[in-house]
């Protein structure tokens, strides 16, 4: 698994209260199968109109710059940003890509004992952040990690602290099939997590009475790549460096600003494309996604179809052979 070891995905802090709310699926009724597309803690939700104070712990510059040049749907900040400080990148991520979007007013003050959201920089510490309003719960120390820096994981933390929760971990059980004794190994080696922690931020799922939001969504930024070969179906998970449509849609409805842009312009004036167009490449994704070997099984239809043709060619071959021998005259001597 060398080729992996570059993924870098965050663990998921979840206070201990709220810990026997995972991993209590036990059904899939219509119902609760159509929950979880940009989805959301409802308990660990902010109240409109709510001040979120937020300090830095240090200054970031000691943290990695990931280099994602060479990737496909990358944010357009991540070039604006490059030649800011890190600080200074986090403030712009946040006021232009979640500001715009929520009912809620974030203040950056120079004293983080004093703020309620407290951003370390511990490059030893991965990524990592509280769920929404579990920032509050927690009165010393950080309550969201940056071990390394691009918009994306930023973006991706920023949401946890709006009380998005992780993709892969929709209550819908069908949606991705691991393979669980190759994620701990895959876990253990490229993120050097622990068994619980791996359940914890990989396998186990929600609540369905605890989430809201709608059906799985392969483009949202809450969620990471892993591969193909962490699954007993053959379908792993992409990369994404930015907010998919429904992750706008979502948010804008869930913290909905009176005063604010509409979805549609906003993703339309982010990124160039429509929100409908976004949702629209979402829910084709997420038909393959959820029938990982129609590709396989057309293939193999075809393959069948004609090696029958080709075995029925040969038969009719024989027997024409077979007839003809017999057709012969025979010639005696007398």
């Amino acid at each position: 698994m060398s080729d992996l070891k570059k993924t870098k995905i965050c663990t998921q802090k979840i206070l201990d209260i709220h810990k026997p709310e995972m991993d209590l699926i036990n059904s899939h009724t219509p119902e609760n199968q159509k929950k979880l597309r940009a989805a959301f803690f409802t308990k660990k939700l902010w109240t409109p109109g709510s001040t979120i104070t937020i300090g830095f712990l240090a200054t970031g510059e000691n943290i990695k710059r990931r280099d994602l040049s060479s990737s496909q749907d990358i944010d357009p900040l991540e070039k604006v940003v490059s030649s800011l400080s890190v600080q200074e990148a986090i403030k712009k991520i946040v006021n232009e890509r979640i500001q715009p979007l929520v009912n809620l007013n974030f203040s950056f003050i120079e004293n983080p004992s004093n703020a309620i959201v407290r951003i370390s920089f511990d490059p030893d510490g991965g990524a990592w952040s509280l769920v929404g309003t579990d920032h509050m719960g927690q009165k010393d120390g950080a309550t969201m990690n940056l071990g390394w820096f691009d918009v994306g994981t930023t973006i991706h933390e920023f949401g946890h602290l709006l009380g998005l929760i992780h993709e892969h971990q929709n209550p819908n059980g069908k949606t991705i099939m691991w393979d669980k004794p190759k994620v701990l190994e895959w876990a253990k080696e490229t993120q050097g997590w622990s068994e619980s922690t791996t359940e914890e931020n990989i396998i186990n799922k929600y609540d369905k009475n605890s989430i809201n939001g709608s059906d799985f969504d392969p483009l949202s930024i809450m969620l990471y790549f892993f591969p193909s070969s962490l699954t007993t179906n053959n379908s792993g998970t992409q990369q994404n460096f930015r907010l998919s449509g429904e992750d706008v849609m979502w948010i804008s409805k869930t913290y909905h600003k009176e005063d604010g842009v509409s979805p549609e312009v906003f993703y339309q004036n982010t990124y160039g494309t429509s929100l409908q167009s976004s949702i629209d490449k979402s829910k084709m994704l997420s038909d393959k996604f959820n029938n990982p070997n129609s590709n396989y099984s057309n293939w193999k239809n075809i393959v069948f179809g004609v090696c029958g043709v080709l075995l029925i060619i040969l038969i009719i071959v024989l027997v024409l052979k077979f007839r003809r021998k017999r057709e012969v005259p025979q010639i005696y001597n007398i």
